[in-house]
This record gives C-alpha cells, structure tokens and sequence, in this order.
C-alpha cells in the first residue's frame, strides 16, 4: 500500500502519454514544447512501470496528455495497462478531436471512462482559447463515444471572465440533453499563463451561482470516481446528470490528495504544483530495477508535501499542463 507521511492512501495514478498536443491553447500552455518520441516512455516501459505501481497497491489509471490521442500506440498501451493485475479502472482525458476514430478501438481495448476538454460552444470563442477550428470535430467525437457505450463521460470546462463566462447556462443544457456530466474548473495559474490567469479568473462560486445557487442544485454524496469533485443534482430534474465543480483554488482539497502523476518521460511528480519531477525511467533496466524504484517511490511519496501553495502565487515548477496532463 502506498501511504503518504499525512496518512492519505494513495490508489490513483495520472499517466501522462506526450508533451504535445493538437489544439494550441493560450490559456493553458506555451504555444510549442518541443518533444522527440525517443523522450517519452515506450508502451513496453510504460507497462513495466506502471506495472510496479499497481503492484504497490495503485488501482486506478487515467491516462492524459499533452493530448493522448496523439500517440499512434495508444491502444495497444491500453491493452497492456488493462492486463494488469489490480487495475481495476482506466480513464483518458482527451480533447475529443480523434475520438470518431478512436472511440471504438479504445472501448474494445479497455478504456471505460472519457473526460473530454470543452470550454465553449461557440465557434469564435472556441478559436479564441484553442487556436483551432475544429469545434466540430470535438462535438463529433463525443458523439462517437456516447454511439460506442462510454459512461459516464464527463465534460471539463474552465470559464474565463471575458471569454466563455456567458455560456455556463448553455454549456450545462447540452450536457444535460446528451447525458453528460459537466464539471467546472477554477482556472489555475501556471509559468505560462500567471499573466493571463488574474485577469480571467472566475471563482466556482460565482459559476454556482450564475447557475441557480443552492435553489436550484442539490448537494450529492461523493461517487467513486468522482475525484475532486463536489458534484451537485438539479432539485426539478434529479433523474438529470450532475454537475461538479473542482475548486483548487477557493476550496483547497489537497487534504484529501489520493494520486501521484508520471510525466511522459517518465518521472514521477507528487503535487501537481510541485517543485520537482523524480526520474524513474533509469532505472527499468537495472537488475535490480524492482527495489531501486520502490526506494524511488518510497522517497517521493515520503516527501509529497501537504499542500499546493497557489495562495500565495507559488505554482512550482508548473509551466504548462501538457508536462503532466492536470
């Protein structure tokens, strides 16, 4: 089992499958971060390594990017992942771009939840946050993944004052209508956008709020899959899918921390908002490689601090969320 020193179980491990991504989002990352396939974890370390995490008690996976999709070995990664013994989950989080494609090929290969980026159903402001006309596409794919089985898939959406702070109402009724979740999250600083991330900030609050506010929503238990998520039903449709909120910013959760990051190439990052990455890559081919990266993880875990310190405008070594995939 791992166990952090402030006693939290640690079961969830985000998997990072590429530093780059096929939208090119200001609000969230530099406009290139330049990567060689060579750089990043192969499907065979990936599943040695991540192998040895589940062994230590990790149950859960969500595979994220840059943009995973990308790699065109992904299903054959998922395919590995999910012949682990103990895996009891695996989850991508994607920007729905190349799901008509891949939408099938992932179910059949294990994935069994999606969370798709989507922060706006209006083309002009889609452009705006990431740099690409390929609204369509993105509505596309999530259609695909709803015709194949997949649920829940959950909609992540960050609202920006200025940007796309007007759609909360309509982005809510779309996913309502297709059966989708919605989870809205605070827009948090990093290296790339400090200077941008004042200026559109919007609490949860105020998106709670613009929402009806506890009139028209009521508090739900926390599902399992849930995350960091306070999740919410609408009182006059409760048969209804939720919405969630993901407060890093107005509501600290770090108290209730239950995951560790692996970056794609291979390190180990214990805080989203850390100041260090642990290379683990190294030492897969050790012959001891099995106790020099438990000693590895054992130093990492023991040392995973209690708390980000975004309050106090300290987002770590953060400089994009393609690093490690939120």
């Amino acid at each position: 089992m791992l166990q952090d020193r402030f006693g939290r179980v640690l079961t969830y491990l985000r998997v990072s499958l590429l530093k780059g991504c096929n939208l090119s989002c200001k609000y969230c990352m530099p406009e290139r971060i330049p990567f060689r396939m060579d750089e990043v974890l192969s499907a065979a370390e990936l599943e040695k390594l991540v192998g040895r995490f589940v062994e230590r008690g990790i149950t859960k996976l969500r595979l994220t990017g840059g943009e995973p999709t990308i790699r065109p070995d992904l299903v054959e990664i998922v395919e590995r992942l999910a012949r682990l013994e103990g895996v009891r989950d695996i989850a991508l989080s994607t920007n729905a771009v190349r799901l008509r494609q891949l939408a099938q090929p992932l179910r059949a290969a294990g994935v069994r939840r999606i969370n798709v980026s989507l922060d706006s159903l209006e083309a002009d402001a889609f452009k705006q946050i990431t740099g690409s006309a390929a609204l369509h596409q993105v509505l596309d794919g999530i259609e695909a993944a709803r015709e194949v089985g997949f649920h829940p898939i959950k909609l992540n959406t960050v609202v920006m004052r200025g940007v796309n702070d007007g759609e909360v109402e309509a982005l809510v009724a779309f996913a309502a209508v297709r059966g989708l979740e919605i989870r809205f999250i605070e827009m948090m600083p990093t290296g790339a956008t400090h200077g941008l991330q004042p200026r559109h900030f919007v609490s949860n609050q105020d998106v709670f709020e613009r929402l009806g506010g506890a009139a028209r929503w009521e508090a739900v238990g926390h599902s399992a899959n849930a995350g960091p998520a306070r999740d919410y039903r609408d009182r006059a449709r409760p048969q209804a899918p939720t919405i969630g909120f993901i407060n890093p910013l107005s509501q600290n959760f770090c108290s209730d921390c239950n995951r560790l990051r692996l970056t794609a190439d291979g390190k180990l990052r214990t805080c989203l908002f850390g100041q260090q990455d642990l290379p683990l890559r190294p030492h897969l081919t050790a012959p001891d490689w099995q106790r020099r990266l438990d000693a590895a993880i054992d130093r990492a875990v023991g040392e995973k601090q209690e708390s980000h310190q975004l309050e106090s405008g300290d987002w770590g070594s953060m400089i994009s969320f393609v690093q490690v995939g939120g």
